[in-house]
């Protein structure tokens, strides 16, 4: 577990010296975005929201899968 741990934390400091211009903690925004969407009880927009963060994180994989 200990070097399991140790090499996340490696991969996010890589990740943050890489990508300094790219936010780096964005899930405020996004839980506040879901949370107006469910309250509003707008569920189409809920779901984009959802299918856009996926593509948004698939993307950046893909753009960092280079370690």
């Amino acid at each position: 577990m200990d070097i399991g741990f140790r090499k996340l934390v490696l991969y996010g400091i890589i990740n943050f010296k890489l990508t300094p211009h790219e936010p780096h903690y964005s899930a405020n925004r996004l839980n506040q975005a879901i949370y107006e969407a469910i309250a509003a009880g707008d569920y189409d927009r809920f779901r984009d929201i959802a299918t856009q963060s996926y593509v948004q994180s698939r993307q950046h994989l893909l753009r960092v899968a280079r370690l």
